[in-house]
């Protein structure tokens, strides 16, 4: 969870500060002309992006990646990765 919330920040303090107006429609505004950050969550070579037509953020060669967390709590294994299709 903490690079998820890495990689939101960044794109956040990214739009505030291309933000102008610094105003809601500003920061809308400003979200959409954030293009190709890299991310720290994901698969290598996932970016960030949002746009005019482009909403959902994470974009890459699998992008999400689901673990099941072992009986340790500490050890995961693999179960799927998605957006590599």
């Amino acid at each position: 969870m903490p690079v998820v919330n890495r990689d939101l920040a960044t794109v956040l303090l990214h739009a505030f500060a291309d933000a102008h107006p610094l105003s809601p429609k500003g920061v809308r505004d400003a979200l959409e002309r954030v293009k190709m950050l890299p991310a720290a969550s994901g698969a290598p070579g996932t970016k960030l992006c949002f746009g005019n037509w482009i909403h959902r953020g994470w974009m890459g060669p699998g992008y999400l990646v689901a673990r099941q967390l072992e009986d340790d709590g500490i050890n995961s294994r693999l179960i799927r990765r998605f957006g590599s299709d």
